[in-house]
């Protein structure tokens, strides 16, 4: 008797080691169902989440600039309207868009001597560039800039060409129509004539270099480039 006793109690304690590991796997089961996966289906979604949420420029974004004289340097930085452009761009777009201003600044810009811009900070709130500009131009580049019909009253030196005689020459500078001296060492008018809106046969003309011979037909040809 004693030994079917103790036989039975061997028995009962194995099965109920049986049951508290199997239970304890059944349980672990039912935790990482409830707690894993739902944290892998979180980690997929998340990227797609943060796509969706990326800032954009509104029209209540402020505009900053911070300006960088390289010949004195001094910064100045304030606040301009938001160029209506730039609405709805994102970082990369706005980035985009700044290189190729830097290649096709406007006039205006290039009368102060812009030499580039940069992003400094991007944000819904507020955006902040760098301008980088050079006040103290060359003698070339400090010539008035006037407007095509606005002939500098002062004559040019006649030099003679394998052509004949020539009151100047016309080029492109900074992407723009610019009259130099017959030795084609000085200018002696800027324009705001966009060499890109000329047809392409006058473009080439104007790359290696459109020689005039007087004041009259010079006059006549940038009329004729701007109309």
């Amino acid at each position: 008797m004693k030994l079917v006793y103790r036989i039975s109690i061997i028995l009962n304690i194995l099965f109920a080691g049986y049951i508290l590991i199997r239970g304890s796997e059944l349980l672990m089961r039912d935790y990482l169902r409830k707690t894993v996966v739902p944290m892998q289906e979180t980690a997929i979604e998340e990227p797609a989440k943060t796509a969706s949420t990326e800032e954009h420029i509104t029209c209540d974004t402020i505009y900053t600039i911070s300006e960088y004289d390289l010949s004195t340097g001094r910064q100045e930085v304030y606040q301009e309207l938001l160029p209506a452009s730039f609405i709805g761009m994102d970082r990369t777009h706005l980035m985009e868009w700044i290189d190729d201003y830097n290649g096709h600044a406007s006039l205006e810009d290039l009368e102060t001597g812009f030499i580039s811009m940069e992003l400094l900070s991007f944000s819904e709130q507020e955006i902040r560039v760098r301008k980088r500009i050079e006040s103290v131009r060359d003698e070339v580049q400090t010539e008035e800039i006037v407007r095509p019909q606005q002939l500098l009253t002062q004559g040019a030196d006649a030099t003679v060409s394998g052509n004949g005689i020539s009151y100047g020459c016309i080029l492109a500078q900074d992407g723009l129509l610019t009259v130099y001296d017959g030795q084609r060492r000085h200018v002696i008018l800027y324009t705001d004539i966009s060499l890109f809106d000329l047809p392409q046969e006058q473009q080439q003309e104007i790359l290696d270099g459109k020689e005039v011979g007087s004041e009259q037909e010079l006059y006549n040809l940038l009329e004729s480039y701007s109309s």
